[in-house]
């Protein structure tokens, strides 16, 4: 059966509705638990929420607002300072002068990590959090103040060993070579 030009067929589902059915007025379902529908205000006292971008088709989210794969934007909580390198420099020598302190009085080389680690301090301080390593600088100047200070001992004990002990390098009876 042929209708006529202009005239839609009544059982055809993509055919546009014609003007005179009245559309069917309907209240939006209302929301549970007292939170407001999407666009409107929440009553006075309530806080407000930000709008939720609208999702795709499929209920799924666009392209854009997909979740990134691989490891995760480094935040300020992880994000390392790059150490300075003098304060690595005043702790390692620092280490290096307390062991030789006793191996050969070599402490007063402890006086090298003092000035590395000073110097690394001030660098540090001045930087404004650029840098880090402030307790390794500080260790390090630690560290050459013990050093310096067992290996004077050291060196005064052993002065005073000699300086006090019999002096001669002779045999022990009497004789000399």
């Amino acid at each position: 059966m042929s209708y006529p030009p202009g005239t839609p067929d009544p059982n055809d589902p993509w055919a546009a509705p014609s003007g005179d059915e009245q559309p069917s007025q309907q209240q939006p379902p209302q929301q549970p638990y007292g939170q407001p529908g999407y666009g409107q205000q929440p009553p006075y006292g309530q806080p407000t929420y930000p709008q939720q971008q609208p999702y795709g088709p499929y209920g799924q989210p666009g392209y854009g607002q997909q979740p990134g794969y691989g490891y995760p934007a480094y935040g300020p909580y992880g994000y390392q300072q790059p150490t300075n390198g003098k304060a690595a420099a005043a702790l390692y020598t620092g280490i290096a002068a307390l062991v030789l302190t006793f191996c050969c009085g070599g402490g007063v080389l402890g006086i090298l990590p003092i000035v590395l680690g000073v110097k690394a301090r001030s660098e540090i301080r001045r930087g404004g959090g650029q840098q880090g390593g402030d307790g390794m600088a500080l260790a390090g100047i630690i560290l050459g103040a013990v050093a310096v200070v067992l290996s004077v001992v050291v060196i005064a004990v052993i002065v005073i060993a000699l300086a006090s002990g019999d002096s001669s390098f002779g045999t022990s009876d009497g004789t000399s070579v």
